[in-house]
């Protein structure tokens, strides 16, 4: 559902899976900046962290599965 988009498009309330099509096993909001919105696990919470790269972000090995989709209910 919703549509693909590329990581360079990426919009503040994109949501970004990861997982294989129609198998997510993870999704995350965007912020902006390269940032997303998501619980890493259940006792972290909510956070904010880089969604590429660096210092708290997701696996590198996960970075290749991310797929960006743009939900807009209604069209």
């Amino acid at each position: 559902m919703g549509t693909t988009v590329s990581i360079s498009d990426l919009q503040a309330g994109d949501l970004v899976f990861w997982g294989g099509r129609g198998s997510a096993y993870h999704v995350a909001v965007y912020a902006s900046g390269g940032m997303i919105l998501d619980a890493g696990t259940p006792a972290s919470g909510v956070t904010e962290r880089r969604m590429f790269g660096g210092a708290s972000t997701v696996s590198a090995w996960a970075d290749a599965r991310a797929s960006p989709r743009r939900w807009a209910p209604g069209i």
